[in-house]
């Protein structure tokens, strides 16, 4: 009976009641009811985003992103639809200079939303994503002060995306870096066929060398005509 009185004690409730009264909850759901409540300490409601009710409870806690934040799974208690939400650590505002000049504030969302176009149809998983987004919004925000420099930020989107997957790699310097045609593809492609085969020779023609019609390639004889 004290062990009971106890729990609901912890869990918040004011017992208004004799102890006699309380001898009907069993255990299990004290048990229950306590799992509850630490699972969900410091959580606060949430509308549902399908029924909009605000009833709502965390079923799952666990720290993301290196540990700069908190995933919570939750569970509508209307409609029984399952959701995710992050907590994470508002930082300073920082301020992203684009090549014109302007400014706008850095915003996570937008850059995720860039690499999934990249990784669009290839085998790349949400959670790298969000890893990948997760490094690059640490690593600026650990070395600059309160701007950075769009150009940064695409780069180091690029050397992410270089040892993720080679396709979302071309697809994504092929936006930023504007590339105009095939020969740009090739030039880009050139340093990471080199990689894969180190023993292509620099003497055989690489991806993006232009051949000239009157050009021997046997190294023999005269340049031949056609």
């Amino acid at each position: 009976m004290m062990l009971q009185t106890v729990a609901l004690k912890s869990l918040g409730f004011k017992i208004l009641c004799k102890p006699l009264e309380v001898i009907g909850l069993r255990t299990e759901a004290l048990e229950q009811l306590a799992f509850t409540d630490q699972v969900a300490f410091g959580a606060s409601k949430m509308k549902c985003p399908f029924c909009q009710a605000d009833h709502d409870r965390v079923i799952d806690s666990r720290s993301c992103e290196d540990g700069f934040a908190i995933r919570r799974r939750r569970e509508c208690g209307q409609c029984k639809r399952r959701y995710t939400t992050f907590e994470r650590i508002e930082r300073a505002n920082l301020k992203v200079i684009k090549k014109d000049g302007t400014r706008d504030v850095f915003d996570r969302t937008k850059l995720k939303r860039g690499l999934e176009k990249a990784c669009w149809k290839r085998p790349v998983s949400d959670a790298e994503l969000e890893h990948i987004v997760s490094e690059i919004e640490n690593r600026v925000l650990s070395e600059c002060d309160s701007e950075v420099e769009s150009r940064y930020l695409g780069e180091l989107a690029m050397q992410y995306l270089r040892e993720l997957d080679h396709v979302a790699y071309v697809r994504f310097a092929s936006v930023y870096r504007q590339f105009e045609d095939a020969q740009d593809f090739l030039d880009e492609l050139e340093p990471i066929l080199r990689e894969s085969n180190p023993k292509i020779s620099e003497n055989q023609p690489q991806p993006g060398s232009k051949i000239g019609p009157h050009r021997n390639l046997s190294g023999n004889g005269p340049p031949s005509r056609f």
